[in-house]
């Protein structure tokens, strides 16, 4: 699946890594977090917990699309975004979308 997802990607790959704005990560139990900082954000990815539900381990990346937009790609993470310019506003994660990039093109949905 992971092989999967960086050939969607190629084409946004490779002109992220151009430009060095994209961060990879693999996660486990003795590795269970990785900041980095990326397009004036402090990005923190961790192990998902959700519903009592603790992932064993996740990989992804994260690439930055344009000024405050990502997108992340991968299994078994979450994400959190902290400004680094201290009188910046509050950030989140506006939207979540599942789905796959097939041949360039966006498909919504799980699979």
């Amino acid at each position: 699946m992971s092989y999967n997802a960086i050939d969607a990607l190629a084409p946004m790959l490779l002109d992220a890594q151009s430009k060095g704005t994209v961060h990879g990560f693999v996660l486990d139990k003795s590795r269970s977090e990785a900041l980095f900082v990326m397009q004036g954000y402090e990005v923190d990815v961790s192990l998902d917990e959700i519903f009592g539900s603790h992932a064993e381990d996740g990989y992804g990346m994260i690439l930055s699309t344009g000024p405050d937009a990502f997108l992340g790609v991968g299994k078994g993470f979450r994400v959190k975004f902290t400004p680094r310019n201290p009188g910046a506003k509050r950030v989140g994660i506006g939207a979540i979308d599942e789905g796959r990039y097939e041949n360039g093109k966006w498909i919504a949905g799980g699979g």
